[in-house]
């Protein structure tokens, strides 16, 4: 489990990322400050995840078994 921010400026956190064995499910905070489920571009979720990361430059790294993905948050706003 991992917490993201979506922007390298960002006081808080906004997503939390859960690894499962055969998938990921991410959830972002919405306006009524409550945990839904939610998508990422470019982010897998069909597989497990072994580590993810906020990154320099508003950047996201996600590490699977077979996957390593450097995704720009600019895609999240």
């Amino acid at each position: 489990m991992w917490s993201l921010r979506s922007s390298t400026d960002d006081p808080f956190d906004t997503f939390l990322v859960v690894s499962f064995i055969s998938e990921t499910r991410i959830l972002a905070m919405n306006l009524e400050d409550e945990l839904e489920e939610t998508e990422i571009e470019g982010f897998s979720s069909q597989v497990q995840t072994l580590f993810c990361h906020d990154a320099v430059h508003n950047q996201l790294v996600q590490v699977g078994f077979y996957l390593f993905f450097l995704l720009w948050c600019f895609l999240l706003t």
